[in-house]
């Protein structure tokens, strides 16, 4: 059985978001050596309760001048750690996808998140090592 390889999106692993935009890094993280079948995921770990959020995922070869995205994870009401949402898209459910090409980047971009609100999220693209 081949390892599995995490690399995590952000730096600390979680982190928490009050506005909406790019997740620190804003450059998105390098995804060009990721090979075979891999899964992006998603967790949201905490949210304010009655507010909603949305968060894509996207993928650019250019700096984010042009990027593909994908909504990966959504909702409204609360979310504690006891009982946490995991979102996960691997891929084979995506046409095309920057993830393994040459200058791949990821990141998350919070495209909705009500005032007031704080979002505690941890995203991470996982892979089986060649070994």
């Amino acid at each position: 059985m081949k390892p599995i390889i995490r690399l995590d999106l952000f730096n600390p692993a979680i982190t928490t978001v009050t506005a909406t935009g790019p997740v620190t890094p804003t450059a998105g993280v390098d995804v060009s050596a990721v090979i075979g079948d891999w899964r992006v995921v998603c967790q949201v770990i905490s949210q304010t309760a009655g507010k909603k959020y949305q968060v894509n995922l996207e993928g650019s070869a250019d700096g984010f001048a042009t990027r593909t995205v994908h909504l990966i994870a959504g909702g409204a009401g609360s979310i504690g750690p006891t009982a946490d949402k995991v979102y996960s898209v691997r891929r084979h459910e995506l046409d095309a996808w920057i993830i393994g090409f040459v200058d791949g980047k990821l990141r998350c971009n919070v495209t909705e998140l009500d005032p007031g609100s704080s979002l505690q999220m941890r995203c991470w693209v996982e892979w089986a090592s060649a070994l």
